[in-house]
């Protein structure tokens, strides 16, 4: 996997070389920062959902879910966080892979959302060839720009979050030692919290300690086999994908295009057919997991791994 991200000298180097202090010193600053932000996450969303919930429903009585409003918050606390920890890292929005040539960067953006979309689609038609998806077809073209603009909203926020900032930018602060271990770490953690999607809240009206009861489902789903065989594996090797694509292209608008592809494409086979059939290994209602999910990932992300790396400088 190393071939992903590391080539050449700095390969070398990474692998002969041990670590000094001011490496060690630079890996400590990173996970306890990460530390101190999960920690702070963690607290405001649980703290602070109940009462966004209640302005919601004042503002739209029974429209807005307990659990849409916990994912809302989830996202707006870390946005807000991320600058803080930046400014401690010394980085700045720049770093984060969001400035490329522009001409370079649509074309790319251009064909990772189409294949994003493509792998969807080819997913979508196995599972209909295999009986676990039949045609119901509620789709308009409003409703595909609406599928549109939120594959791009996702795919921008959760991109700079985990690509962007704990991929890209963290590189630049540990280069070149640990490109590898970014990426399985921040993919695991990328993974995890996607299972907020499987999560559910209690039936009873939403209290103070709903919040808590979200975070406790989450670690019990985690601690479930087959999910994690299922979902977590498929997501986690979405991040690696990910986190590779970034790196062979030096920034975030592949990598963008790409999630905002997946986004698109699930949103809209949804409203073009519908999940039959029961519980099943290979194929999911949410599409992007299953094994047969995971082996289009593990076979896009081989093929990354021997494409050449745009490495970031210090």
């Amino acid at each position: 996997m190393s071939a992903c991200f590391l080539r050449g000298r700095d390969a070398h180097s990474a692998i002969a070389s041990p670590w000094g202090k001011a490496d060690a010193a630079r890996m400590r600053r990173f996970c306890l920062g990460t530390a101190a932000l999960l920690l702070a996450v963690v607290l405001l969303s649980s703290l602070l959902t109940y009462p966004a919930w209640l302005l919601a429903d004042a503002w739209a009585p029974d429209r807005w879910h307990f659990q849409r409003v916990f994912n809302r918050v989830l996202m707006l606390s870390t946005l807000a966080l991320l600058p803080l920890l930046a400014r401690s890292w010394g980085l700045g929005w720049r770093d984060m892979g969001l400035h490329a040539p522009a001409r370079r960067a649509a074309a790319q953006a251009l064909a990772w959302g189409l294949a994003g979309a493509g792998m969807i689609a080819a997913l979508a038609l196995a599972g209909m060839a295999c009986g676990f998806r039949v045609p119901h077809v509620e789709w308009t073209p409003g409703r595909a720009l609406g599928h549109l603009a939120s594959g791009v909203a996702v795919g921008l926020a959760e991109e700079a979050i985990f690509r962007g900032f704990f991929f890209l930018a963290a590189w630049k602060v540990l280069v070149p030692r640990a490109p590898v271990l970014l990426a399985v770490l921040g993919s695991a953690v990328f993974a995890s919290v996607h299972f907020f999607i499987d999560v559910r809240a209690a039936a009873e009206v939403p209290h103070w300690g709903s919040g808590w009861a979200l975070w406790a489902e989450l670690g019990r789903l985690l601690l479930s086999p087959e999910p994690l065989l299922t979902r977590w594996l498929s997501l986690f090797l979405a991040g690696l994908v990910l986190c590779a694509l970034a790196a062979r292209q030096g920034h975030l608008w592949g990598a963008i295009a790409l999630h905002a592809g997946w986004v698109f494409g699930i949103k809209t086979v949804h409203r073009l057919t519908d999940s039959s059939g029961g519980p099943s290994l290979w194929f999911s209602s949410d599409l992007l997991s299953g094994l047969w999910a995971s082996v289009l990932l593990a076979l896009l992300l081989a093929g990354l791994a021997w494409r050449p790396v745009r490495s970031p400088s210090p």
